[in-house]
């Protein structure tokens, strides 16, 4: 009896241990067959092999399921493989719904943007900027992060021009201030990256007016003007938010 009365920790064994996890992995697989599946494959940056053969699993189980697709897309695009990731989307082909058809447009330019390299720019980049710049691309809900996303892969291939006309026309047709703004960001990031910005200076000159009621706006005019070593542009865009506030 004198043992009895001593607390021991209870230790699982390692075949409990998988046992758990089994059903644990069983339950996620068969509770959460949508929306959350994009979302834990959009956090997971590690285990991507792992991730991709949990996400397989469910597009199989669940071939309707819209979601499961996409996300295995996205895991393909992160490992590199774009054939893979417009191969996962084949079965939503027949599906007949207009926000589905959208988003695989997106993955479908995607595709096409991660095959981008200087070799085949010529061919490939009117292509992305018709559909980065287009009506349906404004609509979307996370719009801004493929715009950014974009903008950087065509950085990283070093066509800085293309990044900046890219960024310039996606300003023109902006839905709101706020994208205008970020399109402003990006066109600026660009030509500073291609060391054109002292370059392609007066192009800020047709479109500069439309930030002064912005400080952080105006104020990355400014700096952009003064970094080109145009101090008269700097002053004559400075004036013009002085006078917009009335100080002047």
């Amino acid at each position: 009896m004198e043992n009895a009365d001593k607390k021991e920790p209870l230790l699982a064994t390692d075949w409990e241990i998988f046992f758990i996890a089994a059903v644990f992995l069983f339950l996620f697989w068969a509770v959460y067959p949508g929306e959350k599946i994009m979302n834990n494959a959009l956090q997971e940056n590690k285990n991507l092999d792992l991730t991709e053969i949990y996400l397989r699993n469910i597009a199989k189980k669940y071939p309707s399921s819209f979601e499961a697709h996409f996300a295995l897309s996205e895991i393909y695009f992160r490992q590199g493989n774009v054939q893979k990731a417009v191969e996962a989307l084949k079965p939503l082909n027949s599906l007949n719904d207009k926000k589905i058809a959208a988003r695989r447009d997106l993955y479908a330019a995607r595709a096409l943007l991660f095959s981008l390299s200087e070799q085949n720019s010529i061919e490939i980049s009117p292509k992305l900027r018709r559909y980065y710049c287009s009506e349906s691309f404004m609509q979307l809900y996370e719009k801004e992060k493929y715009l950014m996303e974009y903008i950087s892969v065509l950085n990283s291939n070093r066509l800085y021009p293309e990044a900046a006309a890219a960024s310039i026309e996606s300003m023109k047709k902006a839905p709101n201030f706020e994208y205008r703004k970020l399109c402003l960001n990006l066109y600026l990031k660009s030509l500073r990256a291609g060391n054109i910005l002292k370059k392609e200076v007066n192009s800020i000159d047709l479109f500069a007016n439309d930030f002064i009621s912005d400080d952080e706006a105006a104020n990355e005019i400014l700096k952009a003007y003064l970094e080109a070593q145009r101090p008269d542009k700097a002053s004559a865009f400075a004036q013009s938010v002085l006078k917009a506030r009335k100080i002047l």
